[in-house]
């Protein structure tokens, strides 16, 4: 009979063979991949003395493959990072995780030209890099998927009776086209609402969502009259 103890020894290392295992395959298919682009790289270049718009098109075609797998290779890693991170029981600033995340999509913002601002919000129990990640996936979805108009995005949180947090992050962009009852499926691995119109893995609300669960919480996404809104439940930080 193996005790409580023992059990969990064994999911860990069962995590951490996985984890392995997967580090080690997008590891090993980075090298290809990078094999792939030198050579399309240099059948580009030659075309340059002798135009060939067929074979030009089958180029760009390997180019633009190549950079659908390099995503999909940074969405599988951070998704396993998600996946099999330890939790430690420690506690973070979401004022500071997502200020932090406002801060990378810097250029993003600037690009588009769109605002990100954020109430005060309070410590939680979780640790401060999953929740930069967390912002990073929704503030980014937000400024991808807007219409014709620069990105607003709205970031506030509520305590519960319970004593946990509820913060939701609300942009006016293109709003998601599903009845209510499908939106969950939004949060399925490689789920793409757009298909490849918008670049990306698909990866980003399946790491949300781990990120949350980890940590006990849910996360959820909710229909506005324009735009779209999320949000996501965490503990709040022991005193």
């Amino acid at each position: 009979m193996i005790d409580q103890t023992g059990a969990q020894q064994q999911r860990r290392e069962a995590s951490e063979d996985m984890q392995g295992f997967l580090d080690r395959m997008v590891h090993d298919l980075r090298e290809p991949l990078r094999s792939i682009n030198i050579f399309a790289e240099m059948l580009k270049k030659g075309q340059a003395e002798s135009p060939d718009p067929k074979s030009e098109r089958a180029v760009d075609e390997i180019l633009k493959g190549a950079a659908r797998m390099r995503t999909l290779l940074e969405g599988i890693s951070s998704y396993t990072a998600a996946r099999y991170q330890e939790d430690a029981g420690e506690s973070a600033s979401l004022d500071l995780a997502a200020r932090a995340a406002i801060d990378r999509l810097g250029a993003e913002i600037r690009a588009c030209g769109g605002k990100v601002t954020a109430e005060r919000l309070p410590r939680v129990g979780a640790r401060l890099e999953p929740l930069i990640q967390l912002f990073d996936n929704l503030i980014g979805n937000a400024l991808k998927f807007h219409g014709e108009e620069p990105p607003s995005v709205q970031i506030s949180a509520r305590q519960e009776a319970s004593g946990e947090w509820t913060v939701r992050v609300q942009d006016d962009g293109m709003g998601i086209d599903l009845p209510p009852a499908e939106l969950d499926s939004i949060f399925a691995p490689f789920a793409r609402l757009n298909g490849h119109k918008y670049p990306g893995a698909g990866l980003g609300l399946a790491v949300s969502r781990l990120i949350v669960e980890q940590y006990g919480g849910r996360i959820w996404a909710e229909p506005v009259s324009n735009g779209s809104a999320f949000l996501f439940t965490l503990p709040p930080a022991e005193e």
